[in-house]
């Protein structure tokens, strides 16, 4: 062999090297893009959902101040826990205008939402049939927005009745 053969055969053979490891690195450059490809797809995604999440709680904040003043109105419009007190008070001048026996005791209070509490109360009532009627209509229209009543039981004693109330009186907590 010639001496321009010999580095004919070296040149093509450093090309050939040459060109096969250029051919490995933009394999793995090819596979790393792709990689970093998704991962910034992914980073997008989560972009996006936190961008959506945090324009709901712009608009939930919004919507927030909006109601402040609707809030305000429910919280003056329930009593709150030393409120009860003359609640109660209420209850009995309204028996006593109904020429009606009063008793009324509390019971347990708990938590019903945030800033909402109940309190569940017994009463009795004595008097007749219709002035028992006009008590009850009278503080449905007065507090029935905070008294629920879940159960009456309504017995007769002659001319007279006896009515025993159960339920739960809501206030601010």
């Amino acid at each position: 062999m010639s001496a321009f053969q010999t580095k004919l055969i070296i040149n093509i053979s450093i090309t050939l090297i040459i060109l096969s490891a250029l051919s490995v690195a933009i394999f793995k450059v090819g596979l790393d893009i792709e990689s970093n490809a998704l991962a910034v797809f992914k980073l997008n995604q989560d972009l996006n959902s936190r961008s959506s999440t945090l324009s709901e709680i712009t608009k939930l904040r919004k919507a927030a101040v909006d109601i402040e003043p609707y809030f305000a109105k429910l919280k003056m419009a329930l009593p709150n826990e030393d409120g009860l007190i003359g609640l109660s008070n209420n209850l009995s001048l309204t028996a006593k205008h109904y020429e009606l026996g009063y008793g009324f005791k509390f019971g347990a209070a708990s938590d019903v939402s945030t800033g909402l509490k109940s309190i569940s109360f017994d009463m009795n009532l004595q008097g007749t049939y219709q002035s028992i009627l006009k008590f009850l209509d009278s503080i449905k229209t007065t507090n029935g927005q905070f008294i629920n009543i879940s159960n009456i039981d309504i017995v007769e004693q002659g001319d007279r009745y006896t009515a025993t109330l159960n339920g739960l009186i809501y206030y601010n907590g």
